[in-house]
């Protein structure tokens, strides 16, 4: 071989090292924010599930309010569940 095509081989060698060490290096940053992604996904997912678990314990606590002052005679037209309603 030519010492050009020497040169030449060598420094697309060099050039397919450079490559493979920065998509090696975003890799490793990549998988990192994948899993800071999964773990934020998460998170919203635990606070949806809790905030869906509160509305229902709401829900729930503002029903026996409402069957135990119809049971008195009573009639309230369930404030807070209503501005659950517009709000929603």
């Amino acid at each position: 071989m030519s010492e050009a095509t020497t040169r030449t081989l060598q420094r697309e060698l060099h050039e397919a090292r450079s490559t493979a060490h920065r998509l090696a290096a975003q890799q490793s940053r990549s998988a990192g924010w994948e899993l800071r992604l999964a773990q934020h996904a998460q998170e919203i997912d635990d606070m949806r599930q809790e905030r869906d678990a509160a509305v229902a314990k709401e829900r729930h606590a503002e029903m026996k309010a409402f069957v135990a002052e119809d049971k008195c005679g009573k009639s309230n037209p369930l404030p807070l569940w209503n501005s659950f309603i517009r709000h929603t």
